[in-house]
């Protein structure tokens, strides 16, 4: 008799803190509604809690409101409970899209028709071309005589003015030093004497001026210097 006591005593606890379902007092109850995605047979151990958990997004309180449970914390054991379907009456059920594929452009293939015109083949893919800027560098002075430069990418076998000029002017409209014509390889060099108005001045602006708006230009110190 105590045994049967302590059990049920237990048992009453552990109902009275909502933790499990209570074993059947009685036949089972009858579903509150028909409109539900799914049915669930309650087990010794159940709450609303636990078994909402396996129906996500439902929710413990959709299933009680579903089964008109006045005291959620009142289930039996073998009760069937209705489970609710989780979207919001009236409202849409959301849908995703899948993303587009990506289509990767390809150069069609041309194709002959039997008895039509040949076709025309695409034409080729232009490789571009390296864009090449002509440059000079500063070789040797000597202080308020001459200044001796050498230089790559001209265009080949042309003809550059040589221009000097106060320094930051880049020697623009400069008085002429000199002319050079490039070699085959697109090289220059030369040595050009440096204008009288410029002889004592501490930087001298140089320039290259040469057909179809090449140009080129740099500056050097007026001391007498070899560069490598």
């Amino acid at each position: 008799m105590q045994k049967w006591t302590t059990a049920i005593l237990a048992l009453l606890s552990a109902a009275a803190l909502g933790l499990v379902a209570l074993f059947p007092l009685g036949p089972s109850l009858a579903l509150a509604q028909q409109n539900c995605a799914a049915t669930y047979t309650v087990k010794p151990g159940d709450t609303l809690y636990t078994i909402s958990l396996q129906f996500k997004p439902v929710t413990w309180p959709m299933i009680a409101q579903a089964n008109n449970l006045t005291d959620p914390n009142r289930i039996l054991v073998g009760q069937t409970l209705c489970i609710p379907v989780a979207t919001t009456p009236g409202a849409a059920t959301p849908t995703a899209a899948l993303p587009a594929p990506t289509v990767t452009p390809t150069r069609p293939v041309a194709t002959a028709t039997p008895g039509g015109p040949t076709p025309t083949a695409a034409p080729p893919t232009a490789t571009p071309v390296p864009i090449k800027i002509p440059t000079f560098t500063i070789k040797a002075v000597t202080r308020d005589t001459s200044v001796t430069v050498a230089g790559v990418n001209f265009p080949p076998s042309a003809t550059f003015t040589v221009r000097m000029g106060t320094y930051g002017t880049l020697a623009v409209n400069g008085p002429q030093a000199g002319t050079v014509t490039t070699n085959a390889d697109g090289s220059v060099a030369g040595t050009f004497n440096i204008p009288a108005e410029f002889k004592g001045a501490s930087l001298i602006a140089i320039r290259l001026d040469g057909p179809g708006g090449y140009y080129s230009y740099n500056w050097f110190w007026n001391s007498t210097a070899t560069l490598p």
